[in-house]
Formats: C-alpha cells, sequence, structure tokens
C-alpha cells in the first residue's frame, strides 16, 4: 500500500543572488513500513530531500503526499500538526536540551502538543534502547552513543508514521553506530514505522530494504536489497 508519495519535487535556493538547484525533479514512491536508504555525495539533495518530506522546507515545485493528503497544501497550523504528531526527525547531532534528564528530554515533543508521556510506552522505550538505569542522568553524564539512542527515543515517542534519520550515527564509532541502527529497524519492524535514513555508510545503507541514490538533485538509482 502505498503510504508517501514524492511527485517532481523541486528546490531552489538563491545564493548572493544567483539560483542554486538542490533538487531538480525527485518522483517516487514508498510502502508503509519500508526501511529506505538515502546515499549520495555530500551537495547531492539527500538533506534537502528529508527536510522537505518532514515538514521542515517547503517546496519550489511539486508535492508530498502522505496517506493521499497533500501535506504542504493545507494551513501552517496543519503543517506544524503534521511535524508533531506523524513525523521523527533525528539527526547527526543530538540536540539534547542539557538542563534535562533523559526522561524529561524523551518527553519533551509530547510536552510541547500538551499530551501526558504514557509511563508504559517510556519503559518500553528504554528498554528497547537499554538505558533503563540511565533515565534521571543529564545529557552530560551519558557517552555520544547514549546520547544519540535519547535522541532516537525523543523522535519515538510520539508513535510518528515515519521516522526520518539524516546521517543518525555520524558522530559515533562503528559499535555505537550499529546499536543506533538496530534500535530503529527494530522500531520500523515491531510497529511497522515508514524509516528513511540518510547515510554516507555502505555497511548502513545495506541493512535497508531499498537504496536510493541521488546525484546533482536527481535520482539516478533505486533498487531492492536483499537480505538473506
Amino acid at each position: 500500500m502505498e503510504f508517501l508519495r514524492v511527485e517532481n519535487i523541486k528546490k531552489i535556493y538563491r545564493l548572493y543572488g544567483e539560483e542554486v538547484c538542490a533538487l531538480g525533479g525527485v518522483s517516487f514512491s514508498v510502502q508503509k513500513g519500508e526501511f529506505i536508504a538515502i546515499v549520495g555525495a555530500s551537495g547531492s539533495g539527500k538533506s534537502t530531500l528529508l527536510h522537505i518530506i518532514g515538514g521542515v522546507d517547503r517546496p519550489t515545485e511539486g508535492r508530498v503526499y502522505v496517506n493521499g493528503t497533500d501535506i504542504y497544501a493545507g494551513t501552517e497550523r496543519e503543517l506544524t500538526l503534521y511535524r508533531r504528531r506523524q513525523v521523527g526527525i533525528i539527526y547527526q547531532f543530538f540536540n539534547l536540551i542539557p538542563v534535562l534528564n533523559a526522561k524529561e528530554n524523551i518527553a519533551l515533543p509530547l510536552e510541547l502538543d500538551g499530551k501526558k508521556l504514557d509511563d508504559r510506552k517510556l519503559e518500553e522505550l528504554f528498554l528497547l534502547l537499554g538505558m533503563t538505569e540511565r533515565r534521571y542522568h543529564y545529557p552530560h553524564q551519558l557517552s555520544g552513543g547514549e546520547q544519540q539512542r535519547v535522541a532516537v527515543a525523543r523522535a519515538l515517542v510520539t508513535s510518528p508514521d515515519i521516522v526520518l534519520a539524516d546521517e543518525p550515527t555520524g558522530n559515533l564509532d562503528s559499535r555505537n553506530s550499529e546499536q543506533i541502527m538496530s534500535i530503529l529497524k527494530k522500531s520500523n519492524e515491531r510497529y511497522g514505522q515508514t524509516l528513511i535514513v540518510i547515510t554516507h555508510d555502505k555497511r548502513i545503507a545495506r541493512m535497508a530494504n531499498r537504496i536510493i541514490e541521488i546525484r546533482d538533485g536527481l535520482i539516478i538509482g533505486d533498487k531492492t536489497e536483499i537480505h538473506k
């Protein structure tokens, strides 16, 4: 079942009075629950595409449909609710609030939406993260891998339909990278969330069910991975 459709997305920025084309007409569709890796060189348009899917950056042209709804056709409030309730975004940098402990950082998206944290959901997340004993630790008391796990949980706590990860292991060593990707993959499989990961790491890309390659703002490859 088609869940996400990106239709002829173009994004043009103005830089020092000149137009720079970040995306030149990108189209593809995604089934619900797919795990997709988007790969390509720096400056190819990967992050721009991810931000457009996540409702963070409007396209210059084109449409993004989620469950048949054009996310950019509605009001700003509707777009804000889409970002807040349907999408979980994970970045390379952890972006945790220093004065909040792990539990409070994870709960923040719910509080911003006027909702209460479900204790059972929180316990489930901490078990998934393997951080049950670290819930009251502050960011400076956590390792880089642990901080990124908290950032992952913060993205998952709202039970989003789509999880978008922009180089989520870029600041981590190979061991922590594997752990983070294992958590994301388990969440994808357990909750049927659509997972889209941007990565330069070929090992991580091969964990996905499908790899889309972008060059100079255009898709140049789209292949399904067969896992034995």
